[in-house]
């Protein structure tokens, strides 16, 4: 039978792994930092150069439609300029109206062209007693006990739990190969 002393011994063993992880992933965040510092600034000009490149590109090709008749586009230097149809879009003031209307007029395709949803909403359904849910036909089931492993320290638990999470599925792979 497990004691409590199985179980402290347990969580000491994965608090002092967890621990060494959180200074792997400490010093890899800190080295990650140093080298983005390292490149930010050119990164930041070539950002800026490259969006005002862009606007130049885009401002020349809007001002010239009628070279994009035929062809709509061409290639040039590997980038592909032209003009291109958006998609068609639809709007509508007042979506019960239009239903409605749908519903008169074509009611062959009302289940194609309205979207409708009709369904009790858990959250709303939790705030009832137990006497009304039992009216309504809704059962309460009580929540199940489950493990927590909840780490105290909050200072890189993102990147701990994704490197976790990301060595479970390097596992999962490797297992499925």
């Amino acid at each position: 039978m497990t004691t409590m002393t199985d179980i402290e011994a347990a969580a000491k063993t994965f608090a002092n792994a967890r621990s060494d992880l959180v200074d792997a992933a400490t010093a890899l965040r800190d080295d990650l930092e140093a080298v983005k510092r390292k490149h930010m600034k050119r990164l930041k000009r070539c950002v800026e150069t490259t969006a005002a490149a862009q606007a130049v590109l885009t401002n020349t090709i809007d001002s010239a439609h009628e070279l994009f008749v035929r062809p709509r586009s061409v290639v040039f230097h590997g980038i592909k300029v032209g003009l291109q149809k958006g998609k068609d879009t639809v709007t509508w003031s007042d979506a019960t109206l239009v239903a409605n209307r749908i519903t008169d007029q074509l009611p062959e395709q009302f289940d194609v062209l309205v979207e409708t949803t009709y369904k009790p909403i858990a959250s709303g359904l939790l705030q009832l007693d137990a006497e009304t849910l039992t009216a309504i036909g809704v059962r309460r089931m009580p929540g199940k006990d489950s493990v927590l492993i909840k780490p105290v320290d909050g200072g890189v638990d993102k990147l701990v739990a994704a490197l976790l999470k990301g060595s479970e599925e390097e596992l999962e792979d490797a297992e499925e190969a």
